[in-house]
């Protein structure tokens, strides 16, 4: 695994891994301003931290893998845009799921993705998000109701002004959870 500061602009491209487990760039820290994400030769391991003021974009084609834990998820106080094309879609999804940029966690076939497998994405009070041509998979897991008690979303809409289009938001427990805000879908 490399482990890569969000506030730092970082370029990769033609990388491999031999790395025993989480092989990818696992994401830490707040995002910086206009940072665009992709992962045309690793996936991307956990989501960026997006701060108020803050915009971050997201590469057509690109992979976002999250911990099998459940305890991460993407939280957005600013500004996320995930466009991707009907060719390239964007992916969110457990870091169990082989069948997307291959063995993430290395463990060959002793994990499987399933519901819950990481938290959500927290669209906070303020927050912007646009989403095309995204597919999310296998969220939704609320540890132990100290998010929201009795919640368990793959989104949430705190605030926020979400535009979804030709999206799937598939094998989740509820996909949108919105008490203030805008959602447009």
């Amino acid at each position: 695994t490399a482990s890569i500061s969000s506030m730092r602009l970082f370029t990769h491209s033609a990388n491999t891994s031999e790395d025993l487990s989480y092989k990818g760039f696992e994401m830490t820290g707040y995002a910086r301003n206009g940072a665009v994400l992709h992962s045309r030769d690793l996936p991307i391991i956990r989501g960026p931290y997006i701060q108020e003021g803050v915009t971050v974009n997201i590469e057509p084609g690109t992979v976002i893998k999250v911990s099998q834990d459940g305890r991460t998820g993407i939280y957005v106080y600013g500004k996320l845009n995930m466009i991707g094309t009907p060719e390239e879609k964007i992916y969110i999804t457990s870091l169990a799921a082989d069948s997307l940029m291959g063995d993430t966690n290395g463990d060959g076939d002793l994990t499987s993705p399933g519901i819950r497998n990481w938290n959500a994405i927290y669209l906070e009070n303020g927050s912007e998000a646009n989403f095309e041509n995204v597919v999310m998979r296998y969220g939704g897991y609320n540890f132990n109701g100290e998010y929201m008690q009795g919640v368990a979303a793959s989104i949430y809409a705190r605030g926020t002004k979400l535009s979804i289009k030709n999206s799937l938001i598939d094998d989740w427990s509820t996909a949108i959870f919105q008490d203030a805000g805008s959602v447009n879908i």
